[in-house]
């Protein structure tokens, strides 16, 4: 009887573990975040730069400075880009993730603003 009974539970584990199916979103996806450009300690002329990047797809970015604000959405791809406007001396650029679900994710950098007009 005490074998019966271990091969039932064994088929029960068996037929549970082999069935088991992943469906799509039934696994959320890290956000991902990287920064293409600007890469930490640029300097520029310019009175503004390029932030570009890449995300998980459709999510929102937020970047800003001290003194300047923007925002995109992400493409299907996850690639992002936008301008912000620099000030003269250190710029800290926060680039910021917020994914539908609530989970943001954060890089920094520091850019200088040299001799802008």
């Amino acid at each position: 009887l005490a074998i019966l009974i271990a091969f039932g539970i064994a088929g029960v584990i068996y037929y549970k573990y082999t069935n088991y199916q992943v469906t799509p979103g039934s696994l959320a996806s890290p956000l991902l975040l990287s920064l293409e450009s600007p890469t930490d300690g640029t300097v520029t002329y310019d009175n503004q730069v390029l932030v570009k990047g890449k995300t998980s797809p459709n999510t929102t970015v937020v970047f800003y400075t001290d003194a300047e604000e923007n925002s995109v959405d992400s493409e299907s791809s996850g690639n992002f880009k936008g301008m912000i406007k620099l000030s003269e001396g250190i710029n800290a650029l926060t680039v910021t993730a917020f994914a539908e679900n609530g989970d943001e994710k954060s890089l920094a950098v520091d850019i200088v603003g040299d001799s802008i007009n």
